[in-house]
């Protein structure tokens, strides 16, 4: 099977599933970027002091981890997260206080 033709099966697949991506919660931005997508990688970049944590940590921890549980049943939710700003510890105590 060619390219093109894996490509194809893989748009009808996922035609009827009912999730093909964690959907971001802004209506206007999810216009432009529908949602966190399988082997995609992201990346935020800004000036210092601009919420770039905060926002990542909004979008891809905090709204991921709220779909998941809400659907548990019909995906598995694994997160890589890769700060070179704060150790593991600090990141999980921010997490834990959101929460």
């Amino acid at each position: 099977m060619n390219t093109f033709d894996r490509a194809f099966e893989r748009i009808l697949k996922n035609k009827d599933n009912e999730f093909n991506c964690i959907p971001f919660p802004f209506e206007r931005f999810s216009n432009f970027i529908p949602g966190i997508e399988r082997h995609r990688y992201y990346l935020s970049t800004a000036n210092s002091g601009v919420g770039k944590s905060q926002i990542t940590d909004y979008l891809f921890v905090y709204n991921a981890f709220n779909h998941y549980l809400k659907n548990k049943d019909t995906f598995k939710l694994k997160i890589f997260y890769y700060s070179l700003e704060m150790n593991k510890e600090i990141k999980i105590i921010q997490g834990m206080s959101k929460r």
